[in-house]
């Protein structure tokens, strides 16, 4: 089993399942990765490319939280 060796699995996703899940654009997903601003892909091919969606579940926990961490205009 694969949580007897301290791994678990994760689904891999597409461009176009990552750039929903963050409500973008699949460009604007490839720009903040070159940007460094975003999670990189998995290279599983030539042309073929997926993230890992609890990395991209991570980041977006990460913004929300940094979000939450911003004190407000008063």
């Amino acid at each position: 089993m694969a949580g007897e060796r301290g791994t678990t699995s994760t689904r891999l996703i597409d461009i176009r399942e990552v750039a929903e899940r963050v409500a973008l654009s699949p460009s604007t997903v490839r720009r903040l990765v070159r940007g460094g601003d975003f999670p990189r892909p998995l290279q599983l091919g030539r042309q073929a490319q997926r993230w890992r969606a609890d990395e991209i579940d991570a980041h977006i926990e990460r913004l929300s939280r940094a979000r939450s961490a911003r004190p407000t205009a008063t």
